[in-house]
């Protein structure tokens, strides 16, 4: 992440404020399961309540293990810097329900007047597995959509970062900011990255 003179990345911090606001800063729960010894990513999840009993759905947060030295095993959103968001189905809940002692689910209201509803996603290329968007107001957060058919063309070409997160298909990655242009401009010293 691109370090300022005192602070951080605020494009980056402007997209963490949205998601924590969007989904009320859950509580989410370390994931031994996932958080193999080694990996480069730390895992949490929690579940998201459903009135549908058969939706078994998470919201699972990967932060770099670099960035967490020890895992805790509760935290809150907004606490976590994290690289990959995802929105998902799981078919079998019960490794987390296992592994996580207190597991509790996480209810928060769909608002489709929310700032994430605004932010645009345009098709850019599709697998048979996954379709992938790009967010041209935020070029650094890549969406990508699990297929279930296996199909390349089972989401529509464009829509919102919201309607793809609510599919609980969606896989969100958060790169750095590039701010190579505007760093060019800075004599040396005045920026740190």
């Amino acid at each position: 992440m691109a370090v300022f003179l005192g602070g951080t990345d605020p494009e980056k911090d402007y997209i963490y404020t949205q998601f924590i606001e969007y989904f009320n800063n859950p509580r989410l729960y370390f994931s031994p399961e996932d958080s193999v010894p080694h990996s480069p990513y730390i895992v949490y999840v929690t579940p998201i309540h459903s009135m549908l009993l058969n939706e078994n759905r998470f919201l699972i947060v990967m932060c770099k293990s670099h960035s967490h030295s020890t895992p805790s095993s509760i935290q809150w959103l907004k606490n976590l810097k994290w690289t990959i968001l995802q929105t998902r189905h799981i078919e079998h809940p019960e490794k987390y329900v296992s592994s996580i002692p207190d597991l509790q689910s996480h209810s928060y209201t769909l608002r489709e007047n929310h700032e994430m509803s605004t932010w645009n996603i345009q098709y850019e290329k599709s697998t048979t597995d996954w379709s992938k968007y790009k967010c041209p107001q935020y070029p650094q957060l890549q969406v990508f959509l699990l297929h279930q058919r296996g199909q390349l063309d089972e989401y529509a070409k464009r829509g919102s970062v919201t309607i793809a997160i609510e599919t609980f298909r969606t896989l969100i990655q958060l790169e750095d900011t590039d701010y190579s242009s505007i760093i060019q401009r800075f004599p040396s010293g005045y920026t740190k990255i």
